[in-house]
């Protein structure tokens, strides 16, 4: 079994998740997968079993998250921005999620919502027919 601790970090305070329902599937392409709380968390592994791009996150549609819901996969976001790229600041991961995705009117509204950073592409998909689940996805641009 594989397990990835994720660290969120708020100010003052200072949080983990242990992921324990988690697997590599092997295949011609190896993947990474886990889940928590609703929550379907990806990833590339290399011949090494090391997490590499893409990352990705899916979720039922926005409108059927509840408010904590909605809190715990904005924070994922930030988490899995934060270790695509280890240089952005936690100022820098909120302004990428809240104003350069536009997460809340995502969530709303629905649309692909994307803007890249440093050589990465983010990309979140929000509510909307006819998509059954809201996604984000950080990868290398142009890949």
């Amino acid at each position: 079994m594989f397990y990835i601790i994720i660290i969120i970090v708020y100010p003052s305070i200072l949080k983990w998740i242990q992921i324990t329902d988690s697997k590599i599937e092997k295949s011609d392409i190896s993947l990474y997968i886990a889940k928590w709380n609703g929550f379907l968390i990806t990833a590339k592994v290399d011949k090494n079993d090391n997490l590499i791009l893409p990352y990705g996150i899916m979720t039922p549609q926005s409108g059927k998250l509840n408010e904590i819901s909605l809190g715990q996969y904005q924070q994922l976001i930030k988490v899995l921005s934060g270790i695509a790229d280890s240089n952005l600041s936690e100022d820098e991961r909120e302004h990428l999620v809240l104003n350069d995705l536009n997460f809340n009117n995502a969530m709303i509204n629905g649309g692909d919502n994307s803007t890249s950073k440093n050589g990465l592409e983010y990309v979140l998909t929000g509510e909307g027919e006819p998509q059954l689940i809201s996604t984000f996805l950080v990868k290398e641009k142009n890949k």
